[in-house]
């Protein structure tokens, strides 16, 4: 899997009914192997989610995370605290928005199917 496919994951896996009554950007600034740096923003906007390359809009939160790390969330073979807890990932801004935006994923049927679990 590389970022692109898990960005169709983590929209597929987003759950309108949770976040309905909430705006945020979230930037993803990920590191590849080669140790460039390239950003992505997953927007929600009151039950809606895009997923896009870009740093256009200003975030209310920033993870810093390496793109092995961030495909090893996607995959569950990692979890969100488990990242923090060893220092593999950086947030910065709202931190406490962090808390609930990983209310407004979870897995669906089409996340699953995405990630060849169904």
């Amino acid at each position: 899997m590389n970022v692109e496919q898990a960005l169709k994951v983590v929209h597929a896996a987003f759950l309108p009914d949770q976040a309905r009554t909430h705006c945020c950007v979230i930037q993803l600034d990920l590191k590849a192997s080669d140790g460039s740096v390239k950003s992505w923003q997953v927007c929600v906007d009151n039950g809606t989610c895009t997923c896009a390359p870009s740093a256009e809009k200003t975030p209310r939160i920033t993870a810093a995370m390496s793109e092995d790390d961030f495909i090893a969330l996607v995959e569950s073979r990692v979890r969100p605290d488990e990242l923090f807890l060893k220092r593999r990932v950086k947030l910065s801004g709202n931190v406490m928005i962090s808390l609930s935006a990983l209310k407004w994923f979870g897995p669906t049927e089409k996340s699953e199917a995405l990630l060849g679990k169904r």
